[in-house]
């Protein structure tokens, strides 16, 4: 577990980033009802990313609003 840490306190920012992705398995868990086909949801990839993140130290923020295009309303999250 020291030998984590230590490795934790030299990698940059852009290293845990790649190493996360790297190993980040988020499969296509949700299927569609009228087209059939799988998708993934953002719930799905947060739920798989969260563990991965709290083991290199890192944390995500996202920033959602609402927005209007072409008299549709939309989240837009950021």
């Amino acid at each position: 577990m020291a030998q984590k840490k230590t490795i934790l306190h030299k990698l940059t920012v852009r290293q845990k980033l790649q190493r996360i992705q790297s190993s980040l398995k988020a499969p296509k868990g949700q299927t569609n009802k009228f087209g059939g086909y799988k998708y993934r949801s953002c719930e799905d990839i947060l739920t798989a990313l969260k563990p991965l993140l709290a083991e290199w130290g890192c944390s995500l923020t996202i920033t959602d609003s609402i927005i209007e295009v072409s008299g549709r309303i939309y989240v837009k999250a950021l």
